[in-house]
């Protein structure tokens, strides 16, 4: 986002950037000591910013106050305020796959701060935004259902690893009136991957989700 500091390191040397703008495949700074003009414009695609000339690449991206963003999510939704806007029916022995189109998942936070990727991710859509060591969450995305029958369900969530950088992801379960956290590392592998399981009762307080706020500074997510 404008505002932000872009920033390279290579040994005991170091460059930083100011950004005036990003669009899904460019970013345009304001540097020192590179050309005439003292503007750049960077290639950027995934949540990645190429690298140099020079063959440096960025090493961090610190984000201004106001511009803060979460980990990739497999979803393709503008943000909202994070409520989902209907039911995915009820959840049995069948299971349910909670994909991006479905009325019970919901993204929460700024619109501009999440960017979609299509074909990627589960089913073709896929959302990532950047990480933050906040204390509150910024932007998220949550899933609710309707569980009809009472028991223990397995909980996977599908990691597109072309994309998902954030070591930290923090998943958040709610079931049987417990909130059960679990942070794995979406960088390690992609696919399905298991969140563990989890005793669920009947009825349509049972949820979760993935926040923003990882513990880390901010770092391009792709």
């Amino acid at each position: 986002m404008p505002g932000d500091v872009l920033v390279w390191e290579n040994g005991r040397w170091g460059h930083v950037a100011l950004v005036t703008a990003v669009t899904s495949s460019y970013v345009d700074v304001i540097e020192q000591n590179v050309n005439g003009n003292g503007k750049s414009r960077l290639t950027h695609a995934r949540g990645r910013i190429g690298s140099r000339p020079n063959g440096w690449a960025p090493t961090g991206w610190v984000h201004a106050k106001d511009n803060r963003g979460a980990a990739a999510v497999d979803a393709g939704a503008a943000g909202g305020d994070g409520a989902a806007t209907g039911s995915c029916g009820s959840v049995d022995d069948n299971g349910i796959v909670v994909a991006a189109d479905r009325a019970c998942f919901a993204l929460g936070g700024t619109p501009s701060h999440l960017h979609a990727e299509r074909g990627q991710g589960y089913a073709g859509d896929l959302v990532w935004t950047h990480t933050t060591d906040d204390s509150g969450v910024d932007h998220s995305a949550t899933w609710t259902l309707n569980v009809a029958r009472v028991g223990t369900y397995r909980v996977e969530a599908f990691v597109d690893a072309d994309v998902a950088a954030a070591e930290q992801a923090k998943d958040r379960v709610r079931h049987g009136g417990t909130t059960s956290d679990v942070v794995r590392d979406q960088s390690a592998r992609g696919g399905w991957r298991s969140l563990g399981e989890f005793a669920f009762v009947s009825g349509g307080d049972q949820r979760g989700g993935l926040g923003d706020n990882t513990g880390g500074y901010s770092t391009p997510c792709g």
